[in-house]
């Protein structure tokens, strides 16, 4: 529906002075007797009336007033809870059945002229399209999603089809919505006999020859005084086996087995809980663990000229590494360990008294990596010589004190915004007042900051050259960082994370080869694909793209998968379809007429939270109903549902959209009085008026 309204800026008063006016000089124009007949000189009185009044008119500053109303039908949207715990809780027959049922209710609600849409877990907007396979129950989400998408809708109301089992996000007890909210209950509340394997614990990194425990959480519903047998086996070889007995219903016992492998890589460990007769479901029954078993720890070395606080402080970081082993020397305090080690820290060395010089010089010249922390008892002419990544002329004995500011270009390892705000708040630490000099285009982590103003010199830089990793921690004062920022936080994630990724990156030994083919993940879930990274280098390690690859993907039954692909620039191979286990791969390609290869393995998992709980809760579902002004109906009574929302009594909503328009821009006005104008000169021309 639409309307037009005439409004003016002036008072519509002014009018009659416009028709004075036009009439008064019309007729004065048009009193006298002209070379034509009467007739037409009524015609260009009216012609030039008309004219000068339309000219006075739109100086009143008239406006036209455009209504345009539209009406929004009342929206009802159908969340359908589509999880997996729908198809142990209702059953698949029944499931079938209830899509043609919900199908119905769309219809009868489209023929009262609502509008029904569909809003589900895994994104389908189709009932036919749905599958119940979605690995996850977050109603919070689905809600959530609705509330969102329909904000300054016409929603009359959203009907939840869940069996109220959530096993992700926040209880939707607590929710108040702005909307009503009615609920379907699906599937069973009579709770089921079954043995559930609820839970594994286990860490997933060990030691080859360490011994290990992995823990099995195990819930009896319905078996209390039966027997149950959980075995544990890996390569379908039985490693354990336990017997355990419940005492009472809905008890749950931990069942632990511990165990030792002696073949490194990831080792995977399927735990199950043998069916008893009358379980509802032997779904839930069996559960994977799977540990990586390498040969040994990366091993690091602090040298110190003397006791100080910042090794207690990288010491804290690398305790929180299982794969990391320190051992620290200062001579005279501790026993040197004469080992290989993957990284060397050395804190204040080379010193003035030259302490520790035979291990600076063992490991300062090879090709060992090496972390330096300078500070006042450092010599700095023999650290300009022994170090090719960061000179430092040192100008007497004057220091600076400086703060951090994270590079945000520096891209071995990455930090987010909020971290790097954290690092910029970190007290001052003591640098030597002098030039600071990168070498061998080492690449600078921190920047120091001298009050409020941010320079280029260097407070913490990484440098790779010609096969040896260094890096330079310029000032003393480390271990305040981590003392405040556990100050102000209670945590020293940030300090932790900024220390852990620079030994990581200092420790790891980088592969030059030409050819490399990996995973961006080491675990997968099987619902997701499996996304693979290509990279070929030439001869002087500039990326090439175009090259054929084929891929080789083997399962632990020793079933191939074959892929070729081309790799191309900002591309990856996606692998889908694959089910739960380890997986090893090997790709190949021809580089220069030579066969390159690269392998590995990665791990699909399963999600089985869905597996866990088979009794619906319609408790929940009455609670949300009540809360947010709805009804709560079991699925039974499906078919009463639409009358239930014809009677909430749902009304369209009328949108209006109105819009003004300055007459004297519209080009129909124009044209007009250019009509007018023509005709009366064209009639008096004609007639020799002129």
């Amino acid at each position: 529906m639409s309307s037009f309204r005439l409004i003016t800026e002036y008072s519509l008063w002014f009018i009659l002075p416009a028709l004075c006016v036009a009439g008064a000089y019309s007729w004065l124009l048009y009193s006298k007797k002209g070379p034509w007949s009467p007739l037409l000189n009524k015609i260009l009185f009216s012609v030039r009336f008309i004219l000068i009044f339309l000219l006075c008119f739109l100086l009143i500053g008239p406006l036209l007033q455009y209504i345009k109303n539209e009406f929004e039908k009342p929206i009802f949207v159908f969340a359908i809870d589509d999880s997996e715990s729908n198809t142990i809780s209702t059953g698949v027959a029944k499931l079938s059945a209830l899509k043609k049922e919900i199908e119905q209710a769309k219809k009868i609600l489209q023929q009262e002229d609502y509008t029904v849409d569909i809003v589900t877990l895994s994104g389908k907007l189709s009932i036919d399209d749905i599958t119940f396979k979605n690995p996850s129950t977050n109603l919070d989400y689905l809600l959530d999603k609705v509330e969102s998408n329909y904000e300054n809708r016409n929603l009359a109301g959203t009907i939840l089809f869940s069996d109220g089992i959530y096993n992700q996000g926040l209880s939707p007890a607590y929710k108040e919505l702005g909307f009503p909210l009615y609920t379907i209950g699906l599937g069973d509340t009579a709770a089921k006999k079954d043995i559930i394997l609820k839970n594994i614990l286990y860490n997933k990194l060990t030691y080859q020859g360490n011994s290990f425990p992995i823990v099995a959480e195990i819930q009896n519903q319905g078996f209390e005084g039966k027997d149950i047998t959980v075995i544990i086996k890996n390569k379908g070889k039985l490693l354990d086996k336990k017997i355990i007995t419940f005492s009472r219903n809905y008890d749950l016992k931990e069942v632990e087995f511990r165990l030792t492998s002696d073949e490194k890589g990831l080792q995977h460990y399927e735990i199950e809980v043998v069916p008893l007769e009358g379980e509802f479901t032997d779904k839930n029954n069996t559960g994977h663990a799977y540990i990586d078993v390498i040969e040994g720890k990366e091993e690091i070395l602090l040298v110190a000229s003397s006791p100080h606080p910042d090794i207690k402080a990288i010491k804290s970081v690398t305790d929180q590494k299982e794969n990391y082993s320190l051992n620290i020397y200062i001579p005279g305090i501790t026993e040197f360990k004469n080992e290989k080690y993957d990284l060397i820290i050395f804190h204040q060395i080379p010193d003035l008294q030259n302490t520790a010089a035979e291990i600076l010089n063992k490991y300062g010249k090879d090709n060992s990596s090496i972390w330096y922390i300078t500070g006042n008892k450092v010599n700095y002419a023999s650290f300009n010589q022994i170090n090719n990544a960061l000179k430092i002329s040192q100008r007497g004995q004057q220091l600076d004190q400086v703060t951090a500011v994270y590079n945000p270009d520096f891209n071995k390892f990455s930090l987010t915004t909020e971290e790097a705000s954290v690092i910029s708040k970190y007290p001052p630490v003591s640098v030597p007042f002098g030039e600071f000099k990168p070498m061998n285009n080492a690449e600078v982590i921190l920047f120091q900051r001298l009050g409020n103003v941010q320079t280029v010199k260097p407070l913490l830089l990484f440098s790779n050259a010609n096969d040896k990793k260094v890096a330079v921690f310029s000032g003393e004062g480390l271990w305040e960082w981590r003392l405040l920022e556990f100050k102000e936080t209670g945590t020293t994630k940030v300090f932790d994370k900024l220390i852990g990724n620079l030994i990581q990156l200092l420790s790891s030994r980088e592969e030059k080869r030409k050819f490399k083919v990996y995973p961006i993940n080491s675990e997968f879930y099987s619902s997701d694909p499996v996304l693979f990274e290509t990279e070929v280098y030439n001869d002087i390690y500039e990326k090439i793209y175009g090259q054929n690859i084929n891929l080789t993907v083997t399962s632990e039954k020793n079933e191939k998968k074959h892929y070729s692909y081309v790799n191309t620039e900002n591309s990856r191979f996606e692998i889908k379809g694959l089910s739960q286990g380890i997986y090893k791969y090997v790709a190949s390609t021809i580089l220069n007429g030579k066969k390159e290869t690269s392998e590995g393995e990665f791990l699909i998992k399963e999600l089985n939270i869905e597996l866990i709980n088979g009794t619906s809760d319609f408790d929940l579902l009455r609670t949300i109903s009540d809360k947010n002004k709805g009804v709560f109906l079991p699925v039974t009574k499906l078919s009463s549902l639409p009358e239930i929302l014809k009677n909430s009594s749902p009304q369209s909503i009328i949108h209006s959209n109105e819009e003004l328009s300055e007459i004297i821009n519209l080009k129909w006005v124009f044209f007009l009085l250019i009509s007018l104008v023509t005709l009366e000169w064209f009639f008096r021309k004609f007639k020799g008026g002129y």
